[in-house]
């Protein structure tokens, strides 16, 4: 009876590893083969970066340790599921790690395999990063965030700051320079196309305002109720909700200049009034109004502009430093330049309706449109300090035909090119007759002074 059983056990010992060499068995995370033991989970341990985290400059450090039974031989950093470094100094129980930089814009997964000495494969569990651009920007911290689910996100420049209202899934990635501007007193983010998450309500932050009653605008207008709530303005920080994103700013809230109950004139009293204590307390009150002459330009084209100053300040300003600049479709500047105007006097102010009638200073600006610009709505920016005033135009290109040796182009515009073409059709068999009489005769006529000054004075050409 002993003999049989111990048979029957070295039978179905034989039997089971007979399997097990035509293929893998997994239970519990361990995968056995007739050569090695594929270990998942606890073996591999992975310590940063967390799962769906983010980083803002496209470099990665990858840390990880191993507490396997036995030394080991290679570790591997997996990327989207394929090897891309290997570290054959890998200490067990010790912080080993491996380093990415330049990494795109975007989504990707991450594990470490490990072989110990004994051919075994040690698979961690895998995770999730995403790569950001926040160039020029302070943003939430995104390495300890879930990105699937941001909850407080904000963007911030040393002139203001977006604080998005609601939780955001970013698992996509973004290069928040190419949508979103934080500059002095305005503040502009593009929420279409790819960047519609961002286009949701959040409150905004513009610093350095030197108004004494900031009002807020949109597109340089002034902000309904419904779309702009006031929060607070203290210590030059002017903070204000908004429901969606276009491009904000603020300016000083024009006076009051309705009359009182039966004071005949008692509107205009209180608007000189504040006037005369804005001029006290050093409040400045500009409006700039800018049009460009036209609004369509090709590329490489030069733009001019018309630029109106109004000083609402009871006195002359002298030496008045404006800057003006254009602004592609991707919110990218060009042509910034400043000019110093000497005295720009008090605007007149119409007595009834508190608003200057004509401007205290008019100037022509000019500035290039790139020979390589964006195709698309742009804008030209005129600004003194906090006060921006700004026009639209549209930027289109011609299309050209370039022929010639390489090196030495020669570029035809269609419009030409089809007058070309247009004039030789026309120069059938019996207009080409026509046209050489034609020649003929004004040849005739060129040379005929010539001919009587020969006759008269027999001079020889």
């Amino acid at each position: 009876m002993k003999k049989l059983t111990i048979s029957l056990g070295i039978c179905i010992l034989f039997i089971l590893m007979s399997t097990t060499s035509f293929g893998a068995q997994c239970s519990s995370n361990v995968c056995s083969s007739a050569t090695n033991l594929t270990i998942i989970g606890k073996a591999v341990n992975l310590i940063a970066p967390r799962n769906q985290s983010g980083s803002s400059n496209g470099t990665i450090i990858f840390t990880y340790n191993v507490t396997a039974s036995n030394n080991i031989s290679a570790c591997s950093l997996r990327i989207n599921g394929t090897v891309n470094q290997t570290n054959t100094s890998v200490t067990r129980s010790i912080n080993s790690t491996f380093e990415l930089t330049s990494l795109k814009i975007g989504s990707y997964n991450w594990s470490i395999n490990c072989t110990d000495t004994s051919n075994n494969v040690l698979e961690s569990p895998r995770r999730i990063f995403v790569i950001f651009n926040t160039t020029g920007f302070t943003t939430t911290d995104l390495t300890i965030v879930n990105i699937t689910n941001i909850t407080n996100f904000f963007i911030s420049t040393g002139n203001g700051k977006i604080n998005f209202s609601s939780a955001l899934n970013m698992y996509s990635g973004y290069n928040f320079s190419s949508f979103a501007s934080i500059i002095s007193n305005r503040i502009e983010l593009n929420g279409t196309g790819g960047n519609a998450i961002f286009n949701i309500s959040a409150q905004l932050t513009l610093e350095s305002i030197t108004f004494t009653n900031p009002q807020a605008l949109i597109d340089g207008a002034v902000c309904p109720s419904d779309i702009c709530t006031e929060i607070s303005f203290s210590g030059n920080i002017f903070i204000f909700n908004v429901t969606h994103f276009t491009i904000y700013s603020s300016r000083e809230t024009p006076a009051d200049t309705g009359g009182g109950g039966g004071g005949g004139g008692g509107g205009l009293v209180s608007f000189l009034q504040t006037r005369a204590i804005e001029s006290i307390t050093g409040g400045k009150l500009y409006d700039i109004i800018v049009t460009a002459n036209k609004n369509r330009y090709q590329q490489n084209d030069q733009l001019k502009a018309q630029v109106f100053l109004y000083n609402y300040n009871s006195f002359t300003e002298r030496d008045v430093i404006v800057l003006y600049y254009l602004v592609s479709p991707t919110g990218k500047i060009y042509s910034s330049s400043k000019r110093t105007i000497k005295e720009v006097p008090q605007c007149a102010i119409n007595n009834r309706t508190g608003i200057c009638s004509s401007p205290s200073y008019s100037f022509i600006t000019e500035a290039q449109v790139p020979p390589s610009a964006e195709i698309g709505e742009w804008k030209i920016f005129v600004e003194k300090e906090t006060i921006t005033g700004f026009d639209t135009f549209y930027v289109y290109s011609v299309p050209t035909l370039s022929i010639g040796r390489s090196g030495q182009p020669i570029t035809i515009s269609y419009g030409w090119l089809s007058l070309i073409i247009l004039f030789f059709l026309l120069l059938n068999k019996r207009s080409r007759r026509r046209t050489k009489s034609l020649i003929k005769s004004i040849l005739k006529l060129a040379f005929l002074p010539f001919k009587i000054l020969k006759k008269i004075f027999k001079i020889r050409f």
